[in-house]
């Protein structure tokens, strides 16, 4: 996942579908495991070249020993490697973009550093050589950043991120009553799309006049709070009921609607 954040790819089929119809199992594995899983097939060859850029910086380091930027330089690269070691041996940290980018800017710093430390104690033809290789790193992120916004336009966003967001907000509004969220990943997103105003019911207790709402098959990413409900339900005189399925702004549907209902029988 380090590399995948340095090279600027980790946010494919996190953030952004890699083709339309794409479906990546989220359970079953542990984060490493599915991070290797969701990488194997990727469409955003290549990606920026700020990785190699920094192994070209490692290189460099033992020519800088009277150079000024040495410091700060080394400041950098053990910040940078102590974050990436407490990551390293606490569980599941660093599985994710949002973990790995905590390393920034000791990456970005280093390589603009060590060129300029580089450039000055060379000189000459050399500088323009390192003008090159900086619009060349440039350059490779702006490819990768159009190749994000291509795949926002033509795929859409991935279940993390999906724009079918607004449309469940617009459902649950209509709706008009308190909402019980069994699944991860679709709270925080429905309170910015509802500015917190949404009653939010934190007792998965099944009960009638709340409504639940989870991802639809395909889309789960932890089931714990529906085999929960599930369980309960087993037990209790309740069915589900007014199902209702909502997509993403392509079609796709992402969330499950439903509420509960007492049975006929106990009605009677």
């Amino acid at each position: 996942m380090l590399r995948r954040t340095l090279d600027g790819r980790a946010f494919e089929h996190y953030m952004f579908r890699s083709t339309f119809d794409e479906k990546i199992p989220l359970q079953g594995a542990s984060l490493g495991d599915l991070a290797l899983t969701w990488y194997r097939n990727s469409h955003f060859h290549p990606g920026s070249l700020l990785l190699t850029a920094l192994g070209l910086a490692l290189l460099g380091l033992p020519f800088l020993t009277d150079s000024p930027f040495l410091r700060p330089l080394l400041f950098s690269w053990v910040a940078f490697a102590g974050t990436l070691g407490f990551m390293l041996l606490l569980r599941n940290a660093g599985a994710g973009p949002h973990h790995t980018v905590l390393v920034y800017p000791a990456p970005q710093f280093i390589v603009a550093a060590t060129g300029a430390a580089l450039s000055q104690r060379l000189g000459g033809w050399h500088l323009p050589a390192f003008v090159a290789l900086s619009v060349l790193i440039a350059g490779s992120g702006l490819w990768l950043l159009g190749q994000y916004y291509r795949a926002g336009r033509v795929n859409g966003f991935s279940v993390y991120w999906t724009d079918g967001l607004r449309n469940l907000a617009e459902a649950v509004r209509s709706e008009r009553l308190p909402l019980a969220v069994l699944d991860w990943g679709i709270h925080n997103g429905l309170q910015i799309e509802t500015w917190d105003q949404l009653p939010i019911n934190e007792d998965l207790t099944p009960r009638e006049d709340v409504l639940y709402v989870k991802h639809c098959d395909g889309y789960t990413i932890d089931e714990s709070r529906w085999n929960h409900i599930r369980e309960l339900l087993a037990a209790s005189q309740l069915h589900l009921a007014g199902t209702r399925v909502i997509p993403d702004q392509e079609g796709r549907p992402i969330f499950c609607l439903f509420r509960l209902a007492r049975n006929d029988a106990t009605r009677d």
